[in-house]
Order: structure tokens, then C-alpha cells, then sequence
């Protein structure tokens, strides 16, 4: 074998090598995500996806009809909006507005339009320490790939949010586990979220979102206490 032939063949087997590892990495950090996402329909309460009643606890359902009467009554706000707070999570994910998802290597970035929320989530970083948690409105995440599925755990929250638009309470107790995954070919994205709360469920439940990809939106200007822009009733494109 000639010197000009052998350098051929290490650079085809080098170049061979480099892309097996470029596909190994890629397929280690799942699919693309990435695009701007709107939900399908407004979500006023979460139903859990077995269409079961949710599974209070005696103090869960004290709660959650407490909230309901004052609000009726007119002796409680929703504070979250009234000062524009974050929202948490799941409640987060109701908002009838826009979201982009950016990906990149060892993160995966969820820019919200309402309020300008932001998550920038570490994919297979450190496990969350217990003992430095500190107590947040969208709690403390990390994020892993599970095959196809994005899978992001949440602790760490404090007790000024709802998990939605009609009051349901939770406790300090709070975790979530997100599960994002494609569906109809990459055009939309389901997203299952398992709820436990051992002071307010008796047990963990899920509730479930789909957002259709919007290659016609961007993210826009978001201030609080001013007009935004409305998507009820408006179908994916």
C-alpha cells in the first residue's frame, strides 16, 4: 500500500469513527424539541388522564374548597396574576400563549411569552441535593432522556402557586415529573405530568397537554398589567 493510499484510508476510517460518535451523541440526547409551541385548547381545571375523580386528601380537598368559596365570595385574588408571578408547574404549561423550546448539547432551554418565564434545565446533570434545595416558584429541575421522551423532575417549590387556573392547591411536599414526547410526525408535542403531594393526594396523578408546532409565531414583547395577545379559539397551523 502506497503512503498516499494509506493516509486515505485512515482518513476514510477517522472520518467513519467521528460520525458514529456525532450519531451515538445525538442519539444519547434524544430528538429536537426545538420550535415554537402553542397549546391546543385552554385547560381552566386539570382532569386527571383516566378521567378519575383527583384523589384528595381530607386537607387537599379542605384546601381546594376553601380557595373556591373565598374566590366566590370576593375574599381572595389569584396573586400569581395579580403581580404577575411565575406561574409553577403544571400550571405553567396552561398558559394560552407561545413557548420556544432551544436545545443545546447538555441543556434544553423553555423560553415562555407569558411573563417571560424561563427554564434552562441541565439534561443528566448532578441529582438534586436535599439538603441545598431552595424553595422556588418553579421548584428545582433536572432533566434526563428517557429513549424518545424528555423526562424533567421537579422539587423544591413553595406554596404561592396553584397547579391551575381554578385554585387546586398544593403543598410544600410538591413534585412533579414532566414527559415531553413528539407525536403526528414531529407537528405536535404531549406532554404528560405526574403529580404527588402526600399532603393533598392520596395518591400520585397524571394530567395531560398537547401543543401543535407554530412555525408562523415567534416570541413577543410580554408586559405585565397591559394587553396581550389572545389564541382562544384559534386551531394549530
Amino acid at each position: 500500500m502506497t503512503m498516499l493510499r494509506t493516509f486515505t484510508f485512515l482518513a476514510v476510517v477517522l472520518a467513519g469513527a467521528q460520525t458514529c460518535v456525532i450519531a451515538a451523541d445525538q442519539a444519547s440526547a434524544g430528538p429536537d424539541l426545538s420550535g415554537v409551541w402553542l397549546l391546543d385548547r385552554t385547560v381552566p381545571a386539570l382532569r386527571s388522564v383516566d378521567g378519575a375523580a383527583l384523589p384528595f386528601t381530607a386537607e387537599g380537598r379542605a384546601a381546594y374548597q376553601a380557595v373556591v368559596a373565598d374566590r366566590k365570595a370576593g375574599k381572595t385574588q389569584d396573586l400569581t396574576r395579580k403581580y404577575c408571578l411565575p406561574d409553577g408547574v403544571p400550571r405553567l404549561l396552561t398558559a394560552r400563549a407561545p413557548f420556544e423550546i432551544v436545545q443545546t448539547p447538555g441543556q434544553v432551554t423553555f423560553l415562555h411569552e407569558a411573563r417571560h418565564i424561563y427554564r434552562a434545565l441541565p439534561v443528566d446533570g448532578p441529582p438534586i441535593d436535599p439538603n441545598l434545595l431552595i424553595e422556588s416558584y418553579m421548584g428545582n429541575a433536572n432533566a434526563r432522556w428517557d429513549g424518545a421522551v424528555l423526562v424533567i423532575d421537579s422539587v423544591g417549590f413553595n406554596t404561592e402557586t396553584w397547579l391551575d387556573d381554578s385554585g387546586l392547591q398544593h403543598s410544600e411536599e410538591l413534585q412533579t415529573t414532566e414527559r415531553w414526547q413528539k407525536l403526528a410526525g414531529g407537528r405536535q408535542l404531549q406532554v404528560d405530568v405526574s403529580i404527588t403531594d402526600p399532603r393533598y393526594f392520596m395518591k400520585p396523578w397524571t394530567t395531560r397537554f398537547t401543543f401543535s408546532k407554530r412555525s408562523d409565531l415567534g416570541i413577543v414583547e410580554y408586559v405585565c398589567g397591559e394587553p396581550h395577545r389572545s389564541f382562544a379559539g384559534k386551531g394549530a397551523k
